[in-house]
């Protein structure tokens, strides 16, 4: 993997450009003289996490023959007090809309946390990463 990030504007917007010339905006708070115009680089930690373990619960379900109607995600980080602010606790919420069982569901997830996502065994040597799962109708 290869990334090239460029200054662009005021002193904290950036672009992160990748190897397919897909670009992401990233920004610092207001409180150090960013614009707060994009993510802030905590809040793309959270989304890979939540990117990377979506994907892999959908492939999951997917390759046990069921299909993922409706899916979002409610993401709930915590960071620590002192510096530097790391996130001790995430929990991710997921709202899904399956043909599968809950019993499908939940080893799906099960699998998504303890194997297959990379994001979150990176993360879970550090952060206390936990789920849980609502089923819509």
């Amino acid at each position: 993997m290869k990334l090239t990030l460029n200054l662009k504007g005021n002193a904290f917007s950036m672009a992160v450009v990748n190897e397919r010339d897909q670009v992401l905006f990233t920004d610092a708070s207001s409180g150090i003289g960013g614009a707060d115009s994009a993510f802030r680089p905590m809040e793309l930690v959270a989304a890979g996490l939540v990117s990377c373990s979506s994907i892999d619960l959908i492939h999951i379900l997917r390759k046990k023959r069921k299909e993922v109607a409706v899916l979002s995600v409610d993401v709930h980080a915590h960071r620590v007090e002192t510096t530097p602010a790391v996130f001790d606790t995430i929990h991710l919420v997921f709202n899904l809309s399956t043909n599968a069982e809950e019993s499908v569901v939940e080893k799906a997830l099960q699998l998504t946390f303890d194997k297959y996502c990379s994001v979150a065994n990176m993360l879970k040597a550090t952060v206390t990463i936990t789920y849980s799962y609502n089923l819509l109708t």
